[in-house]
């Protein structure tokens, strides 16, 4: 998915893309480092911020997290508007056009 979320931004340039990363390659809470490796190696323009499990805890106030990566359609008034586990360019492309008709 980092691999070609460039390429999503260049059909809609408009939206805003924020990575969060969970774990590092060793499954520990990534570091600075691990950040800037992640922003250097798939050249994301967007931010990239490091959080730990706890924020997909299963527990009230944390994120539903079932699979990697999972997608958070958030509209301007910061209402998540949908929500899917899983890769897909296709379903990404479809679940924006929605969004931004």
């Amino acid at each position: 998915a980092a691999s070609e979320i460039s390429d999503i931004k260049s059909i809609y340039p408009d939206i805003k893309y924020i990575t969060i990363l969970i774990d590092n390659e060793y499954g520990d809470p990534p570091t600075s480092e691990d950040l800037q490796r992640w922003v250097s190696t798939f050249e994301i323009r967007e931010p990239v911020l490091g959080g730990d499990r706890t924020m997909i805890s299963g527990e009230e106030g944390s994120w539903s997290v079932k699979g990697w990566p999972t997608f958070y359609y958030i509209n301007e008034d910061m209402i998540v508007e949908h929500t899917h586990s899983g890769y897909s360019q296709n379903l990404i492309l479809q679940n924006i056009r929605v969004l931004t008709e």
